[in-house]
């Protein structure tokens, strides 16, 4: 237990460093649909983007969902090493890879949580990549989409 501790402190450490040299930083935002469970296939795009994370200097970025393609995503980003939070909700728990301030969370006067986590996730990241199957509608990513063109920023939904 204690040797978990120390790397989960360790862990924390060298994200902290990281995030004080952000100009150097690739800021990529992972999101997918709640029906959507091809593991091998996120497994196999993250493992692509690992080929270039030589100086551990990719980030990847989710909105912090439990089913879905987003249980894949944190697994395998942080199976390889890639410095990794998540934008989860305010009406949630705060998680150790939650990337707003600890006080941001579990608060139920906030309207719309879920608008809120899609536009500081997309002011977050430089680019989008939405995983779905393609008979699945694009109705749960409207405005994280709507966000990240307001913003200028490009994104990619990948149809599997």
């Amino acid at each position: 237990m204690i040797i978990l501790k120390l790397a989960i402190v360790h862990d924390q450490q060298k994200r902290k460093k990281m995030y004080d040299n952000q100009t150097e930083l690739k800021l990529i935002g992972l999101i997918g649909s709640k029906k959507f469970e091809n593991k091998r296939f996120i497994q196999d795009f993250i493992f692509e983007l690992k080929k270039y994370n030589k100086n551990n200097d990719i980030e990847i970025s989710t909105s912090g969902r439990r089913d879905g393609a987003e249980k894949y995503i944190r697994k395998y980003a942080l199976d390889f090493d890639f410095l990794f939070r998540e934008y989860n909700p305010t009406n949630t728990p705060y998680t150790l890879y939650s990337a707003l301030p600890k006080g941001s969370y579990l608060r139920i006067d906030q309207k719309n949580p879920e608008l809120h986590r899609d536009k500081k996730l997309s002011e977050h990241i430089d680019i989008l990549y939405i995983f779905k199957y393609k008979d699945e509608t694009l109705d749960e990513f409207n405005h994280v989409i709507q966000c990240m063109s307001t913003l200028n920023k490009p994104y990619e939904i990948i149809n599997v």
